[in-house]
């Protein structure tokens, strides 16, 4: 059953059904959705695959939480932010999510791939070093630090919606520049 086509009563049982063919079903509905908010907070598609994969173990061990009364996919979302904010906090604060397994995966990684997806990092990350000041301090608090946008405005001595729009100029400015940066690679 298509995502929109599902009540918020059905999610509620597909979550308590003890059927992996009906978790199943719910999570083929709810993935697609749920890859592309992640994809706001991962710079490849692993990491979105790895936040999204976190979320729904989330899900999974918090599955008596949802009710029922507000939108299985608001829901959802609230996990995925939450997982995606830690994750960005973890990043920030120099933590590896790795465990043994992910390192005998990564170690298997190709030198090439490796060193194109850290040149990538490194040009993102002079993107967000050429940002004004106010801009940068506010990308670093928000959005590698995980700080909510009252905690940044505290930090900042400023207002709140002095943050949301900062913000919102600081990404647009990083997305006009990724995209000249990535059309002068390709020449």
């Amino acid at each position: 059953m298509p995502a929109h086509a599902r009540t918020n009563e059905d999610c509620r049982r597909a979550l308590n059904s003890s059927d992996p063919n009906v978790f199943a079903s719910l999570f083929a509905d709810y993935n697609p959705r749920l890859l592309t908010y992640c994809s706001r907070y991962a710079t490849n598609r692993i990491d979105v695959d790895d936040l999204a994969q976190e979320t729904w173990l989330c899900v999974w061990k918090h599955h008596c939480d949802y009710r029922g009364s507000g939108s299985f996919a608001g829901w959802l979302l609230h996990i995925g932010r939450s997982v995606c904010n830690s994750s960005l906090g973890q990043c920030y604060r120099g933590e590896s999510r790795l465990d043994g397994a992910d390192l005998a995966a990564v170690q298997s990684i190709d030198p090439d791939d490796l060193e194109a997806e850290q040149t990538l990092d490194d040009s993102r990350l002079s993107l967000i070093l050429g940002l004004p000041q106010r801009q940068r301090r506010v990308v670093l608090l928000r959005l590698c630090a995980g700080r909510s946008t009252q905690q940044t405005a505290v930090d900042l001595g400023c207002a709140v919606g002095t943050v949301k729009a900062t913000l919102h100029q600081a990404i647009s400015s990083l997305r006009r520049a990724d995209s000249l940066a990535s059309a002068n690679r390709s020449v």
